[in-house]
C-alpha cells in the first residue's frame, strides 16, 4: 500500500465510512475565522479538543470552521 489509496484502505479496515474518510482527506471547513462572532471549544474526557468558529450576519450563519486535535 502506498499514498492516499493505501490510507483509504487502512481507514476502511479500521471501520471508517467512505463519507468520514472523504471528510478527513478533503478537510472541509477546517481552519479559523478571524473576527468570528461566535467561538466555542470543548475538550473530551480523553483529551480530544475541538474549537468552532461561526461568522454570523443578520442572524444567519454565513461561514463555519473548526480546529480539532485528537485520536
Amino acid at each position: 500500500m502506498s499514498g492516499e489509496k493505501g490510507l483509504v484502505e487502512l481507514l476502511r479496515k479500521a471501520g471508517y465510512s467512505d463519507k468520514a474518510i472523504d471528510y478527513y482527506l478533503r478537510k472541509l471547513n477546517v481552519g479559523v475565522i478571524e473576527g468570528a462572532e461566535a467561538v466555542d471549544s470543548y475538550t473530551g474526557l480523553c483529551g480530544d479538543s475541538m474549537r468552532v468558529y461561526l461568522k454570523v450576519e443578520e442572524g444567519v450563519i454565513r461561514d463555519a470552521k473548526f480546529q480539532a486535535i485528537g485520536c
